[in-house]
């Protein structure tokens, strides 16, 4: 990490890409359920972390959704 600028290794990138599509997965449900956007993104943000990858999985291919929404 630089003064301004932040370099993610291969292995942190693939993390924020993982973070990223649970965003957007939460985001799209929560606005598609009626939440407005701005409330959707602050709760999107809380939902993509308490999750476990096996219960984030199982959700997501119940719903048959994925997390490729244009944020």
């Amino acid at each position: 990490m630089g003064k301004r600028d932040v370099h993610l290794t291969e292995r942190g990138l693939e993390v924020a890409r993982q973070m990223w599509e649970r965003h957007c997965f939460f985001v799209g449900l929560l606005e598609d359920a009626g939440v407005s956007a701005e409330v959707a993104s602050q709760e999107g943000c809380h939902m993509e972390h308490c999750l476990s990858e096996e219960s984030f999985e199982k959700l997501r291919a119940m719903l048959g959704r994925d997390g490729d929404r244009d944020q």
